[in-house]
């Protein structure tokens, strides 16, 4: 039962009971959902910062850990467009920021594909990020960019991450 309830308190930002559980030692930090989705992942897909900052910091928690088709939470962070959890993940050294999902897309890549500039400039400024891994499809970030800022009439972000991959060639 506090297993449920620790789930649901991360989904919904319930930081309190979220502190409670982790305090009494009882909860496995690390069991997913039905969905596959472990407690870090639901807090950074719903935004929930102080909870994805209280779950880091417990070295029991896995960070890495990818739900069903290796999305991880730092993944889903980007996809999500959450920049404060992507900055503050980004300091977590055990972080892989490079790590793709089943398709093969980083989370360079969906950052580019959702058109998120913030996310996109946050993540370009990092050496370590690789910002020209293609997926297993071949789409590179780059190009990911470029058909969706055209497809979705977002031309002015499209312009705007072209002229930064220019500047930082």
């Amino acid at each position: 039962m506090e297993q449920h309830e620790f789930l649901l308190a991360c989904e919904n930002g319930d930081l309190e009971v979220v502190n409670r559980l982790l305090q009494g030692g009882t909860v496995d930090v690390n069991k997913a959902s039905n969905y596959n989705v472990t407690p870090l992942y639901t807090a950074c897909q719903k935004g929930h910062f102080e909870i994805v900052k209280l779950l880091s910091s417990d070295k029991r928690v896995d960070v890495n850990k990818p739900d069903k088709i290796d999305v991880t939470p730092f993944w889903i962070a980007c996809r999500s467009g959450h920049v404060e959890i992507v900055k503050y993940l980004m300091r977590d050294e055990r972080i892989n920021v490079n790590q793709p999902n089943n398709f093969g897309s980083t989370p360079f890549w969906i950052a580019c594909n959702c058109g998120d500039i913030e996310i996109v400039k946050l993540l370009n400024s990092n050496e370590g990020v690789d910002t020209n891994k293609s997926n297993n499809y071949g789409s590179t970030p780059f190009s990911i960019a470029c058909q969706q800022g055209h497809q979705n009439g977002q031309k002015e972000k499209s312009q705007l991450m072209i002229g930064m991959w220019l500047t930082s060639s």
